[in-house]
């Protein structure tokens, strides 16, 4: 099933549960339970729309660009992620109007960058447009309680100009409920 997202609604993220701690893997592997047969569903969720001028100055700083605030409405695994730049109609854009987007989860501190918290990067795209894919088995946990935040950087370098511009990202996922964890080595059950 799909479900299009695109409002940046909030609550409070107090009380939030330390599902993880250090001697967690980044990735648990989890497996489907037969009996409850999971089905994944795609969240759709827009940045924007921006109009994208020829010869426009651009500003490549994530802090500037057009932002998404948004959370999940259950429990989920993330197992997939698809980057698209499209217009007000849907219709696909040239990816090189996309310089890069980052998809965080704020409730988690960044592994890489230790000053400030801009949240953990979990989906990023550039012009490219890969799609990402986790083997089977593996994903990624979101939570309602998670503030989620999509940041984009776009750009024009064509010779035309470009309307009613949107990010568009796909989240893959299965719901927490539909899956069971699995225990490997060196790792303990949550």
């Amino acid at each position: 099933s799909s479900k299009t997202q695109g409002s940046s609604a909030r609550s409070s993220f107090e009380n939030f549960p330390d599902f993880f701690d250090s001697q967690a893997p980044a990735c648990p592997k989890i497996g489907r339970d037969p009996a409850k047969n999971p089905h994944p569903q795609k969240l759709i969720y827009h940045v924007g729309p921006v109009d994208l001028m020829t010869g426009e100055e651009i500003d490549l700083s994530l802090e500037n660009g057009p932002t998404l605030n948004f959370q999940v409405s259950e429990p989920v695994w993330m197992t997939g992620f698809t980057p698209k730049v499209v217009d007000a109609d849907g219709q696909n854009l040239p990816g090189q109007l996309l310089h890069k987007a980052i998809v965080f989860n704020k409730s988690e501190p960044n592994p890489v960058c230790a000053t400030g918290n801009g949240g953990n990067p979990f989906a990023v795209a550039t012009s490219a447009l890969t799609p990402v894919r986790l083997p089977e088995g593996f994903g990624y946990p979101l939570l309602p309680d998670n503030p989620l935040e999509a940041k984009v950087v776009f750009q024009n370098k064509s010779d035309r100009d470009y309307l009613g511009v949107m990010f568009e990202f796909e989240l893959e996922t299965i719901p927490m409920e539909q899956v069971q964890l699995v225990r490997t080595a060196g790792t303990r059950d949550y």
